[in-house]
């Protein structure tokens, strides 16, 4: 069979879907899925939307910061960091540190204590073996 619809307009009489065509060219299933769709009723010409940035035009930037959400969420997902009350503390922890009204370089300190980071002897014997543990 040859189609010759071009566009979704065709598929539509008036207000309601022309089932005759649909039916002619979508298998039942897929019928009932696009039956679902409601039609506008300000019959507005389509546009091209990218949902991604809020202005709905694509950019590369848009791009990459939707990948990077999704890579995080996924990451997040994988380790279910979402659903421990543990990742719960340590965001409320991070927020207390961060908000504390204190120097920057104290913030800073207490933030490399909290992670383990600070140059010890300990420390330093385990990353590279010199020194005393």
């Amino acid at each position: 069979m040859d189609c010759t619809v071009t566009t979704v307009d065709q598929l539509i009489t008036g207000n309601k879907c022309n089932l005759d065509l649909l039916n002619m060219l979508f298998s039942p299933l897929e019928l009932e899925t696009i039956t679902q769709i409601p039609i506008s009723l300000t019959r507005k010409t389509d546009r091209w939307y990218w949902n991604y940035s809020s202005s709905g035009v694509y950019t590369v930037n848009s791009t990459y910061k939707a990948l990077k959400t999704q890579e995080g969420a996924s990451k997040r997902k994988h380790r279910g960091d979402e659903e421990t009350s543990r990742s719960n503390e340590q965001a409320i922890l991070w927020k207390f540190t961060w908000g504390l009204n204190v120097k920057h370089k104290i913030r800073h300190v207490l933030w490399k204590c909290l992670n383990n980071i600070l140059p010890t002897n300990a420390n330093i014997h385990r990353r590279t073996g010199k020194g005393y543990s």
